[in-house]
């Protein structure tokens, strides 16, 4: 089972991390490319300053899941800060599973949001829909979710 846990979680930094390094290569492609052509023929993409945000979410989002993997998300260290010893992993459990249930539901509440702009038909640069940007945002929040109930589940403390 630990084994299965620690597979699961390989696959999520992953597909998160080739997500990231796709979408950072990208803004240095259209970044560069904006520069240049601003530079040289005084104009530049018309589409690239609105992909360019939307890829800063497509960076974002996933390093979020990179680091709560890792354990270098933003913490409150709420065990130690009490000094407790005893019982300190089950209380990270906790926490964990805590963590995990409203990651869940912001991924719910996301993907929400996401069909509402699909349902909208909300239009990016390029006819791209809205949606295909924000699909990211529940997508992270469920790998977020999981990540910490897989933490919960091999008893890790990763604090939340």
């Amino acid at each position: 089972m630990q084994r299965l846990l620690k597979l699961l979680e390989k696959a999520i930094v992953f597909v998160s991390t080739a997500i990231l390094v796709s979408a950072l290569f990208l803004m240095v492609v259209i970044g560069a490319l904006q520069i240049i052509l601003r530079n040289i023929f005084a104009s530049g993409l018309i589409w690239g300053d609105s992909v360019f945000r939307v890829l800063v979410l497509w960076v974002g989002f996933p390093a979020g899941v990179i680091a709560t993997s890792r354990g270098r998300h933003i913490k409150i260290d709420l065990v130690g800060a009490f000094g407790i010893k005893q019982g300190a992993r089950f209380v990270g459990v906790i926490l964990s599973l805590f963590a995990s249930f409203i990651s869940l539901v912001l991924g719910i509440f996301s993907t929400r949001f996401v069909l509402s702009s699909a349902e909208s038909g909300d239009i990016l640069a390029g006819n791209i829909p809205m949606w295909v940007a924000e699909v990211i945002i529940p997508i992270s929040f469920y790998f977020t979710s999981c990540v910490f109930l897989i933490h919960a589940a091999r008893g890790e403390d990763r604090g939340i």
